[in-house]
């Protein structure tokens, strides 16, 4: 049922279907995905941690520079 005017397409349309990815491909890929948010938040902590620990060692090195302080 074409409408006057109208020509049917020249080319067909063609789709090709793919499989969905297995259940074990599928875990793999979120436990990868797992590991390197919890690497990259393990990263993180330690660099904090030298920042912090520098801080306070820098902070009680030039504390004790500035003269005596209180005798224990």
């Amino acid at each position: 049922m074409f409408v006057q005017g109208q020509s049917a397409p020249s080319d067909p349309i063609i789709i090709k279907i793919i499989d969905p990815p297995s259940e074990i491909e599928g875990l793999g890929e979120v436990l990868l995905g797992a590991l390197g948010i919890t690497g990259a938040i393990v990263v993180a902590a330690v660099v904090c941690g030298v920042l912090v620990a520098g801080v306070l060692f820098l902070t009680r090195r030039f504390r004790e520079s500035d003269g005596p302080g209180p005798v224990v």
